[in-house]
C-alpha cells in the first residue's frame, strides 16, 4: 500500500533514554563464553544500551522528551489536538497509557489521545497515522493544528537474561516527534504493509512474559518481504540517491541493516545508525538515530531523508520525509533534566 499526505510537517524530535547503560562484553563476560560472547558483539554490533532501572516506564521516558520538546518549540500544552503513544509495553491495561501521559503534560480535552500496540515499524505507522488524524481535524481560526507522536518502549523487562540470542540486544528508550499542519509543506509519502501469517516470530503471550523470537524467520523476512517492498517503494515514487540526504533503517542489528543497505544498493556514507550506543530501541529506534546524528544533520538547514521499519506483526513501511533540523533535540538521560549527550 503507497500513499501521499501533504501539508503536515516535523517541527522538531527528541529522545530520552535511562541512566543505566550497560556494557554487552562487560555484563556478560561471567555468563557466556568469551569467543562466543565477541562473535555475537561483532555479529550484532552492539556494545552498549540503555536499560530502565525499577520504576522506569516507557512512558515516562516519552512524557519527559515531549515535555522537553515542547519547551524547545515553544509550545503552549493546549495547541496540542492529537497525541499517539506508540509502544509494546504500556503502563496498563486500561485505560490507554496515553491518558495517563496527556494529563502529566497538561494537555486540555480538545484533544485526541490512543495507544497504539505496535513495535519496530511504530515510528513508520505512527507518522502515518498521526498524520491522517491531523488532516482530519477541522482547524479554529488563528490556531495551528499540532500533534505528538511517542514511540517508546522498555523491551529490556520482556527479555529473559539467559537466552543468548536476545539478551543483549535490546535497549529502553522514548521518543517524541511533534509535527503540525503546514499549507507550504509538501507531506510526506508512505507504504506500509502487513502480514499476521508471521504472528508468532515475535511474540509475547502476556504483559507478564518474556519475548520469543524466531531469528531466521525475522531476517528471512527483512532481507526478503522487506527489501523487496522498499525498493518497489523506491520506484513506485521514483526516489533516486541523489535526492536523499539520509537513510535511516530500524535498527534491529548490525548484520540485518548492513544486509538490507548491500541489497537495496543504498551509499553507506548516508545510512545513519545508533545500535552499537543503544541497541535495539523498538518503535523509538528511527527518531533516536536522528537524534544521535543531529550534529551531522544540522550541517544543513534542512535534509531529505528516507526510513524504513520492520518487525513485530510482522509488519514493515518505508516513509520519506523533508526535515528542517534546527529542532533536532540530542539524546538525554533521564535523571539529568536538561542535559544533553
Amino acid at each position: 500500500m503507497f500513499g501521499k499526505i501533504g501539508s503536515v510537517r516535523i517541527c522538531g524530535i527528541n529522545t530520552v533514554v535511562p541512566s543505566n547503560r550497560v556494557n554487552n562484553m562487560e555484563s556478560y563476560a561471567a555468563q557466556f563464553d568469551e569467543k562466543k560472547l565477541k562473535r555475537q558483539i561483532r555479529m550484532t554490533g552492539m556494545e552498549e544500551r540503555f536499560v530502565a532501572e525499577e520504576g522506569v516506564t516507557s512512558s515516562l521516558l516519552c512524557k519527559e522528551a515531549a515535555s522537553q520538546l515542547l519547551d524547545e518549540l515553544g509550545w503552549e500544552r493546549n495547541t496540542v489536538r492529537a497525541l499517539l503513544y506508540v509502544t509494546e509495553t504500556p503502563d496498563f491495561v486500561l485505560p490507554s497509557t496515553s491518558f495517563h501521559i496527556q494529563e502529566q503534560l497538561g494537555i486540555g480535552e480538545d484533544c485526541v489521545v490512543y495507544d497504539m500496540n505496535l513495535g519496530c515499524s511504530g515510528w513508520i505507522v505512527g507518522m502515518q497515522t498521526i498524520s491522517s488524524i491531523m488532516r482530519g481535524i477541522e482547524p479554529e481560526e488563528g490556531k495551528p493544528v499540532r500533534a505528538l507522536l511517542l514511540t517508546g518502549s522498555i523491551s529490556t523487562s520482556h527479555v529473559a537474561a539467559d537466552d543468548f540470542a536476545t539478551a543483549m540486544l535490546f535497549g529502553d528508550a522514548g521518543a517524541a516527534t511533534a509535527l503540525e499542519m503546514s499549507a507550504s509543506d509538501a507531506g510526506f509519502r508512505y507504504m506500509q504493509k502487513s502480514d499476521g501469517t508471521g504472528y508468532q516470530h515475535i511474540f509475547m503471550e502476556s504483559l507478564e512474559g518474556s519475548v520469543q523470537m524466531n531469528g531466521p524467520a525475522v531476517f528471512e523476512f527483512t532481507i526478503n518481504q522487506v527489501v523487496d517492498s522498499v525498493r518497489k517503494f523506491m520506484e513506485h515514487f521514483q526516489i533516486k540517491d541523489e535526492n536523499v540526504d539520509f537513510y535511516v533503517f530500524h535498527q534491529a542489528q548490525k548484520f540485518i541493516v548492513d544486509n538490507m543497505v548491500e541489497l537495496l544498493g543504498c551509499p553507506s556514507e548516508k545510512v545513519i545508525s545508533s545500535y552499537a550506543s543503544y541497541g535495539n530501541t523498538a518503535a523509538a529506534a528511527i527518531p533516536l538515530t536522528i537524534c544521535f546524528h543531529k550534529d551531522t544533520l544540522q550541517e544543513k538547514d534542512r535534509v531529505s531523508m528516507m526510513a524504513a521499519g520492520f518487525g513485530v506483526g510482522l509488519s514493515w513501511g518505508a516513509f520519506t520525509f523533508e526535515l528542517d533540523t534546527d529542532h533536532i533535540m540530542g539524546i538525554s538521560l533521564l535523571e539529568r533534566e536538561g542535559g544533553r549527550r
